[in-house]
């Protein structure tokens, strides 16, 4: 998958240096992945959820993150809308 608007992630990690590991870590996983259908998300990051149109939140660092992302797997796109603190995250209502 191709990763778009990493700014997002870096400006993440220059404000929460200990989010560091985690974003690197989802940012390869994902890099290297080939997702075709909700499952295979699902396959990849277990506890991500899809709360509709194309938005998928992850869990970064053990649920301490949570990155918020448009997925579209027809043309192999993941674009980054925004990564939270888990605090921040429950503050946060999506539509």
């Amino acid at each position: 998958m191709k990763i778009q608007n990493r700014r997002v992630i870096t400006q993440f990690i220059a404000e929460n240096a200990d989010s560091a590991a985690g974003l690197e870590r989802f940012v390869k996983i994902v890099s290297a992945a080939h997702w075709n259908h909700q499952g295979d998300v699902k396959q990849t990051f277990a506890s991500a959820d899809l709360i509709g149109n194309n938005k998928w939140i992850f869990n970064i660092s053990g649920n301490n993150y949570r990155l918020l992302a448009m997925v579209w797997m027809h043309n192999g796109i993941v674009h980054i809308l925004k990564v939270m603190t888990h605090a921040d995250y429950d503050k946060e209502t999506f539509s």
